[in-house]
């Protein structure tokens, strides 16, 4: 048997793609739009850089046959396409039949069609399971123009074609083949053994023209015969750093054809993947995914952060990296209402500074008077380092971008400020832009390489709640250690370890910080730093210096949820104050604290009114943690701010520094070591249960949720970039 492969590359500036036809190859690449174009059309993003496209630079470099060799049984022909394919809608559509058979003028026709693309965001070469017919209306193409659902429709009937085709390649079989022709033994195609290629399997062709391109040649051969559709796509991640990554890539992809040719003549081309017909469940929720070739991050409007916008970027070009700096990449990270307030108060606090809008972000994003973006905490994968000790590859967590795109920092390492020493693992960004921020945003921890997530339950779940909790935990923890420290007696004499007002200013007497029989009332007792706080409590300090009753209030649908870890000592709905009240007045406390973590709209002053006024022998204590879960423009919220100190609102920055100056490196060493026994014992109790999420796509709709208030309480979204 002679092979030959037929290969197509498509370029969107940072974006192509490839297609290869098994046994004889062919190269298609996108044509590159030259120096800067307008457009005023919505949403037609203005390109002014454009870097160099790895799948063509590896498909315009492939060789016109493989001949017969020992470790290549088969010769195989070559043909790369002369020129690069439009990024269109239209011209895709138009051109795909016209190279492939029977309209192909190649003969004999090509056997086996091979698609390869950049995917920017991602750091491995994978070959595609298949793609699907609607989803592409939301990313406009080189013309501004876009494939609407309705098109897809008069395009690719659903009663004529699934909604998602598979190639009839047995990925798994050409996967192992694959490997095998790399050196690579591991079991699951990650990176396990060193110096090899990394090369998977996934299952998002991703939401624009790769996906696109990659559905109209499965379709395609559909048409011709159901079973057999001898296409398969293959993404290459971004390459052009240097000419060993893009050797790495040209011999990754002869191995692949290598394995395609393999697996062809020995597995046979049938499909035997089950797709589905119109109307018939639709579970896959990648069909709705923006495509993964090139960057994105995450939009808000200044003025209303429900108004929110997955925006595509141009790749950036690869740059050297300064001295004492980190590239980092976002690959985990958390979404809570706690993101809301970064997004409302953003504009007060500096947050929306802390990564300003890429260069690179379009109109009308681009404004930043009008368009900002919000940090989230998790963690970061280390792409590149110039700082000593600290390795690419390693990690880092703390305060990320909600972006594919890489981002640097500057940092220098982390000290004790009472002796000089050094911090193990901390660093802290030095960069002059984020220098009005709290230091609690610039602090990060320095972590190991992550894992693959698939195949380690349990240290997935530990980096989910970590990403989730571990910043809202060190609130709690830092709140119960040096706002209302323990008091320790000498001589008869209570003294105090360390304390600090929960503003960072002002006096902060032993009698405020002491909580010993004092009943505790917590807003949105629910709420995740809320169930933090009320943990640290309980389990974080002597039972002598617990307070005497621990209330948690909240909506009538999360009662359920604050009875169930044990840590509240009763739950109340926010309605029932005024016999609250007189509970409490019938208690005979010695004070009454009063916890907001973020109630709903009015339920502060309603339970404030009520507990203020008990009694005038009983004091009363207002802490507010977090503001109201709602939209404010950024007037409201400056106001809200001016009442910083008639609120008593906790300066997380400031407490968390105040641990540090007590103990220093301890200080972390102390919080992990709590954080580790916590998360565990929230598991088990049932205080929350994670729910993953993949990309950004995920990430908006996991916003738009938390807007719509559709997410309960006891759930933790987490989403892996």
């Amino acid at each position: 048997l002679f092979c030959r492969v037929h290969l197509v590359s498509q370029v969107y500036h940072r974006l192509s793609q490839i297609i290869n036809a098994a046994i004889k190859l062919c190269c298609f690449a996108a044509s590159k739009r030259r120096g800067r174009e307008t457009s005023n059309r919505t949403g037609h993003w203005i390109w002014s850089k454009v870097p160099k496209n790895s799948s063509w630079d590896i498909a315009s470099t492939l060789p016109a046959l493989l001949p017969k060799s020992s470790n290549n049984q088969t010769p195989i022909n070559i043909h790369v396409h002369h020129e690069p394919i439009r990024v269109a809608y239209n011209t895709v559509v138009n051109l795909v039949p016209q190279l492939l058979p029977p309209a192909n003028p190649l003969y004999p026709s090509p056997d086996i069609v091979l698609h390869i693309g950049l995917a920017a965001g991602r750091n491995y070469f994978a070959i595609e399971q298949g793609s699907h017919s609607h989803g592409y209306g939301k990313i406009p193409d080189v013309d501004g123009q876009r494939f609407e659902d309705s098109a897809a429709e008069e395009h690719f009937p659903s009663s004529r074609y699934p909604h998602k085709l598979k190639t009839s390649f047995d990925t798994s079989d050409v996967l192992a083949r694959w490997k095998a022709n790399l050196g690579n033994t591991s079991a699951n195609g990650t990176k396990n053994n060193e110096g090899c290629t990394d090369v998977r399997i996934s299952t998002d062709a991703g939401n624009f023209l790769c996906g696109f391109i990659y559905y109209n040649s499965l379709a395609h051969y559909f048409n011709i015969k159901e079973d057999e559709r001898p296409v398969i796509f293959l993404h290459v991640p971004d390459l052009s750093s240097s000419e060993d990554k893009l050797k790495e890539g040209w011999e990754a992809t002869v191995a692949l054809i290598k394995a395609l040719v393999e697996s062809r003549q020995e597995s046979g081309g049938k499909v035997v993947d089950g797709d589905k017909k119109d109307g018939e469940p639709e579970n896959d929720k990648k069909e709705e995914q923006t495509d993964n070739n090139f960057t994105a991050t995450h939009i808000l409007s200044l003025a209303n952060y429900t108004s929110h916008h997955l925006v595509p970027l141009t790749l950036k070009p690869s740059t050297p990296l300064l001295p004492s700096s980190l590239r980092l990449r976002t690959v985990i990270i958390s979404l809570t209402t706690n993101n809301f307030s970064y997004a409302r108060l953003g504009h007060l606090m500096g947050w929306y500074s802390t990564y300003p809008l890429p260069t690179t972000t379009p109109a009308p994003y681009d404004d930043s008077a009008r368009y900002g973006r919000v940090a989230a905490w998790g963690y970061a994968e280390i792409l590149d380092s110039t700082v000593e000790g600290i390795e690419k590859g390693m990690s880092v967590y703390g305060y990320l971008p909600s972006s594919t795109e890489w981002e640097d920092i500057t940092v220098e390492k982390a000290k004790d400020t009472r002796d000089g020493s050094v911090i193990d693992d901390q660093v802290i960004v030095t960069d002059a832009h984020r220098q009005h921020l709290w230091k609690i945003y610039n602090r990060y921890r320095i972590c190991g390489p992550l894992p693959k997530l698939a195949d380690q339950t349990e240290r997935k779940d530990e980096l989910g709640w970590s990403a989730l909790m571990m910043g809202l935990f060190t609130v709690a923890h830092n709140l119960c250690n040096y706002v209302f420290p323990p008091q320790k007696v000498d001589g008869g004499m209570r003294k105090q370890t360390s304390r600090i007002h929960p503003t960072g200013n002002g006096e902060w007497s032993v009698e405020d910080a002491d909580l010993r029989d004092a009943i505790v009332v917590v807003l949105n007792a629910s709420g995740k730093t809320a169930s933090c706080f009320a943990y640290v409590l309980r389990h974080c300090r002597p039972a002598e210096h617990q307070p005497a009753r621990i209330i948690g209030i909240g909506s009538t649908a999360s009662i359920e949820v604050i009875r169930r870890t044990g840590w509240y000592d009763n739950a109340v709905p926010y309605d029932i104050f005024d016999d609250t009240a007189m509970e409490i007045k019938n208690s005979n406390s010695k004070r009454i604290v009063f916890f907001d973590f973020g109630a709903r709209p009015g339920a502060n002053a309603k339970w404030r009114s009520a507990l203020s006024s008990l009694s005038p022998t009983v004091p009363f204590t207002l802490v507010t943690v977090g503001g109201e879960v709602a939209p404010q423009d950024p007037e409201k919220a400056t106001q809200r701010l001016a009442n910083r100190a008639s609120l008593n609102i906790v300066n997380a920055g400031l407490l968390q520094e105040k641990g540090i100056e007590t103990a220093g490196g301890m200080y972390f060493d102390n919080v992990y070591a709590a954080f580790q026994v916590f998360w565990r014992q929230a598991r088990e109790v049932g205080m929350l249960e994670l729910k993953w999420g993949e990309g950004l796509d995920d990430w908006e709709r996991g916003w738009e949720m938390l807007c719509r208030d559709e997410v309960k309480a006891d759930v933790g979204l987490v989403y892996s970039i």
